[in-house]
C-alpha cells in the first residue's frame, strides 16, 4: 500500500518489502484477497458505504484491488494505484472477471515513484486506505494528493487508532489529534472521527479552492547538531518534499541522525578541508537543485521552525505577488528554554532570506558569489 512518491534508496527498501507482503500473502493467504472476503469486512464496509467516497475516485496504495472493485461495483469511477507489481496484476485479475459495465469503470496503475501521473484537479475522491501509517515522510504524497483532487473533492483517510490493528510494517501509529495535525497543513477543512469499530480514524479534508502545493527542497550545511537535529528535521519535513545536507565533519550523532531521517534525500559528508564557505554553498546548492525544486529552503542545524510555519509558508506562496522570488523569516533567539527569546537590542526583529524561487532562472548558471566577508 506504499505509493513511493520518495525515490530515496531507503524508500526503494520499503517498496521492495511491501512487494513481498503481496507476495507472500498472495502465496500462503489467496483467500484474503478474494473480493468475497474483503466485502465481509467492517473495514471494507467502512470505506465502501462512506458517503463521502463517490465520482472518480483515486484509491491510492490500492493493494490488490478488491475494495476498488467494490466502489466501482457501487457505481463510482476507480483508479487503483500502487508500486507493488504483483498487487496490481491481482487487482487486474480481477477487473478481468468483472461484469462490462464495472471493468469499463475500473482502472489499475503501476506507480513508478515520483509525482503521480495524473493531471491537477481531476478526482472528487482521493483514497488512503491504511497508507500513511506505511509512510515515515507523507509530505510529498499528501501535496500530491490535494493536487489532484478538484475543488471541494475529497481526500478520505484510513488509519488503526493508536496499537490498534497494529502490524509489524507499520512505520508510524496515530492518534486522533495527530492525524488532525498532520492533514491540517494542507487541507483548510479536517474532520477526525473514530470509525464504528473502534479500531480505526477515518479523517475527511477538502479545500474549498483548488490547491497546487510547491515543490520545496531544503538545503543545510550542519556540524555537529545532534542537540536539536531531530526537531529542526521533523518541522523541516512538515514543509519540504526532501531534504539534502553537507555536513562539515561532525563528530557527534549528526552523521546517524542525516542518515536515518525519512526526509533527508542527500548527505554528504567532508573532513578536514580548508574553510571556503562560497565552495561549500555551492556544492549544496547543486545537491538541492538535482532533485528539481520550484523552491528553495536554506536552515541550519539549529533554526526551528515554529508549529504554524508549514500552513504560513504555504499560504505565503499561495498569494504572492508575480515578481516575487524569494522570502525573509524573523528569527527569534531563544534563551534559557523554548518559552522565551529576547527583543532587547540587536536581538530585536532579526530577519534573513531563507526562501528562494527557482522559477524563470537559469538554474545552470545559478550559484554563491564570493564577498568581502
Amino acid at each position: 500500500m506504499m505509493t513511493g512518491l520518495n525515490t530515496d534508496p531507503r524508500k526503494a527498501k520499503l517498496n521492495e518489502a511491501r512487494e513481498r507482503h503481496f507476495q507472500d500473502v498472495i502465496q500462503k493467504h489467496p483467500e484474503r484477497t478474494t473480493i468475497a472476503f474483503r466485502e465481509a469486512q467492517t473495514d471494507t464496509r467502512d470505506i465502501v458505504n462512506s458517503a463521502e467516497v463517490k465520482g472518480r475516485v483515486l484509491d491510492l496504495g490500492c493493494g490488490t484491488g478488491e475494495i476498488a472493485v467494490l466502489l466501482s461495483r457501487k457505481g463510482c469511477e476507480v483508479t487503483g494505484y500502487d508500486i507493488a507489481p504483483v498487487a496490481i496484476a491481482a487487482a487486474q485479475k480481477h477487473q478481468s472477471h468483472e461484469p462490462d459495465d464495472v471493468r469499463r469503470r475500473l482502472s489499475f496503475q503501476l506507480g513508478v515513484g515520483g509525482p503521480l501521473p495524473f493531471g491537477n484537479h481531476t478526482f472528487d475522491t482521493v483514497l488512503l486506505n491504511g497508507v500513511l501509517s506505511f509512510e515515515a515522510h507523507p509530505t510529498p504524497l499528501l501535496k500530491e494528493a490535494a493536487r489532484v483532487l478538484k475543488a471541494g473533492g475529497k481526500l478520505v483517510v484510513f488509519v488503526p487508532e493508536g496499537l490498534a490493528d497494529y502490524e509489524s510494517t507499520h512505520i508510524r501509529l496515530f492518534s486522533s489529534a495527530d492525524l488532525e495535525k498532520l492533514l491540517a497543513d494542507y487541507y483548510d477543512h479536517v474532520t477526525v472521527t473514530a470509525t464504528a469499530g473502534g479500531k480505526r480514524l477515518k479523517a475527511v479534508c477538502f479545500n474549498r479552492q483548488e490547491r497546487v502545493f510547491p515543490r520545496i527542497i531544503c538545503q543545510m550545511n550542519i556540524k555537529n547538531e545532534d542537540r536539536w537535529l531531530r526537531d529542526v528535521l521533523n518541522g523541516i519535513a512538515r514543509i519540504a518534499d526532501g531534504i539534502v545536507i553537507l555536513d562539515d565533519g561532525s563528530t557527534d550523532q549528526t552523521p546517524w541522525i542525516c542518515q536515518v531521517h525519512p526526509a533527508v534525500m542527500e548527505y554528504d559528508r567532508q573532513e578536514n578541508v580548508p574553510l571556503d564557505k562560497v565552495r561549500d554553498k555551492n556544492h549544496i546548492l547543486q545537491m538541492a537543485l538535482r532533485q528539481k525544486p520550484d523552491w528553495i529552503l536554506c536552515m541550519d542545524g539549529d533554526e526551528l521552525l515554529e508549529d504554524s510555519a508549514a500552513r504560513r509558508i504555504y499560504h505565503a506562496l499561495r498569494t504572492k505577488e508575480p515578481d516575487v522570488g524569494g522570502f525573509d523569516f524573523e528569527f527569534l533567539y531563544m534563551w534559557n528554554d523554548l518559552a522565551h527569546y529576547r527583543v532587547d537590542g540587536i536581538y530585536n526583529h532579526i530577519l534573513h532570506p531563507c526562501l528562494f524561487s527557482c522559477d524563470g532562472q537559469d538554474l545552470t548558471n545559478m550559484c554563491f558569489l564570493p564577498t568581502g566577508h
